[in-house]
């Protein structure tokens, strides 16, 4: 997922995000505010031990609510 696309699909990903990942809070959610390298460093932060795993989720997230499915890596679990 690029930059341009997270900021596209920030207003839908961040309460599917937040649910799912309840060490997010909403002051890094306003934080983030659709900024890949802000969410980076959240997850540094909140989730440094399953960074890889909320990222996967988040791009798999990202192709649900776009229908985006082009350079998914189908076989990557997580």
């Amino acid at each position: 997922m690029t930059q341009e696309q997270f900021v596209g699909s920030w207003k839908n990903l961040k309460a599917p995000l937040k649910d799912k990942w309840d060490n997010l809070t909403d002051e890094d959610l306003l934080h983030i505010d659709g900024d890949m390298v802000k969410f980076n460093e959240v997850l540094d932060l909140r989730y440094a031990e399953q960074k890889g795993a909320v990222m996967t989720w988040a791009k798999r997230c990202y192709c649900h609510i776009s229908g985006n499915y082009g350079g998914y890596d189908y076989a990557a679990k997580g």
